[in-house]
């Protein structure tokens, strides 16, 4: 039975005023302010970007109706409290914003009939949210994959969704989270284990920046600069792509904006050879894809860059989790909102050796250099005064230097957790963000470890670089893990 404190609409985004609402009169009980990570996150939706669509697809033991989705939901809305919040204005100077819980709470549950996935994920990416009035976050069915499994005789319904958020209330690492509660809501309902109206409602945490260490005045200090190559003697990554690709891109310019997304994995056994390989070279398996879209980058415009230019550098954002810096309660390294912030690398890749043998040299380098970022705090330095300025900024013309974005979801298999997996089985999990030009990089890699394969998903702007470059990229990042997955 659903709680009456909630409101869902119908499977057409239309929010239904029907009997499932409270006391409009009720006073709202959480309201915060955002805290300047979260603030940052709305910046930069209000610029329209920082729509984050997740696409999850499932081989269930029974068919999901639509209202078991809408019973689970009322669930994990009440165990999750930013999935209750809208966003307003506190009438102070901007930016300066606050998260309110909505009143009534509604639920933003739809039907596609689209049996295109790709499609869906970019429709849904686009999107945007009512802010004021809420949800933040619609989740949209796939239609009639249940049944027309069953229809073919098949063991198991295929059951696929996509959920999309506002990033300021939730970042990769809490997305898992949400999925595997979800699910888990999902098959108690299935097997009338649960009522929603007996789930105890959490309250809403503070910022994250709250839960996390002041600033060490003796800690380690770490050098970024990366210019002290002789200047003739190197050449800036988006410097370089622009001027091999001029043609493609005064071309593309006129183009409708769109993202498109190109998807690999190596299979299971090169996966663990590739691990494997990674464990024994001393690299993260984000320091070796690091490395391989490094490279991959540099093999598509070398023939253009003079023979004299010693090495390309290639400015890199990495999504590092903020978790890892609070306390050691369980409650906050688990911690359920937005935590993960851009950090800046530049990669110094050799132009004047073989670009494949020099991988797991600049691999380790990589790694290194996250790690001794990690160690010394840069990264908490770096939110206290990268994040202030991002928000305050204007949002810049053009790519921008960092021409790659990498993030590395790790394994996503405890998305179904263990006492679900005789009823549940994981079989896609592919996502999609916007990527515009301005101030946004050309490629976004996104990492993932599922059921023991890597995969790969590469993201570019269709208004700034074609399918084919983007193909290229892609096999070239492919291939270099695939040649090191061999034995």
């Amino acid at each position: 039975m659903l709680s009456n404190r909630f409101l869902f609409g119908s499977y057409y985004r239309i929010m239904d005023s029907g009997p499932f609402h409270f006391n409009d009169c009720l006073k709202m009980r959480y309201e915060r302010k955002l805290g300047p990570l979260e603030t940052m996150y709305h910046v930069y939706y209000t610029r329209g970007v920082d729509i984050y669509a997740q696409m999850a697809t499932l081989l269930c033991e029974s068919p999901v109706r639509k209202e078991e989705v809408s019973e689970a939901m009322v669930c994990l809305l009440k165990r999750h409290p930013m999935l209750r919040m809208t966003i307003k204005e506190t009438g102070e100077e901007y930016p300066d914003f606050k998260f309110v819980e909505m009143n009534p709470v509604k639920l933003d549950i739809q039907v596609s009939p689209s049996a295109d996935k790709e499609a869906l994920l970019h429709e849904e990416s686009c999107k945007s949210f009512s802010l004021k009035e809420g949800p933040l976050w619609r989740l949209t069915i796939v239609a009639d994959k249940a049944s027309a499994g069953a229809r073919r005789g098949l063991k198991r319904h295929e059951f696929s969704f996509v959920f999309c958020f506002h990033h300021s209330l939730a970042d990769g690492i809490y997305l898992r989270t949400l999925f595997a509660d979800f699910i888990e809501y999902l098959d108690m309902v299935q097997r009338k284990t649960i009522n929603s109206s007996s789930v105890k409602e959490i309250e809403l945490l503070p910022a994250i920046e709250s839960l996390l260490p002041l600033l060490n005045p003796n800690r380690r200090l770490v050098s970024l600069d990366c210019n002290n190559e002789d200047s003739s003697r190197a050449i800036d990554a988006l410097q370089a792509y622009e001027a091999h690709f001029s043609d493609e891109i005064a071309q593309l310019r006129n183009q409708q904006q769109s993202t498109k997304s190109i998807r690999s994995h190596l299979q299971s056994n090169n996966s663990r050879i590739f691990l494997l390989q990674c464990k024994q070279n001393n690299v993260t398996v984000t320091g070796a894809c690091i490395a391989a879209s490094c490279i991959a980058f540099g093999q598509l415009i070398r023939s253009s860059i003079s023979s004299d230019v010693r090495v390309l550098l290639i400015p890199v954002e990495i999504m590092v989790n903020m978790r890892r810096y609070t306390q050691k309660d369980s409650m906050y390294q688990a911690y359920p909102g937005v935590a993960a912030v851009h950090l800046p690398l530049t990669v110094k890749l050799p132009l004047l050796e073989n670009l494949q043998e020099h991988f797991w040299y600049l691999a380790k380098q990589c790694t290194d250099d996250i790690n001794n970022m990690l160690i010394s705090g840069y990264p908490l330095e770096y939110m206290s005064t990268e994040v202030a300025q991002e928000i305050n900024s204007l949002p810049q013309t053009g790519k921008s230097p960092y021409v790659l974005c990498i993030t590395n979801m790790s394994t996503v298999d405890g998305i179904v957790k263990p006492k679900q997996r005789s009823r549940f089985q994981l079989k896609e999990f592919p996502a999609m963000t916007q990527i515009g030009i301005d101030d946004m990089p050309i490629f976004y890699v996104g990492i993932l470890t599922m059921a023991q394969e890597l995969h790969l998903d590469i993201g570019h702007c269709q208004r700034y670089t074609s399918q084919t470059t983007a193909a290229r990229f892609s096999w070239n990042v492919f291939s270099t893990l695939l040649n090191f997955s061999n034995l």
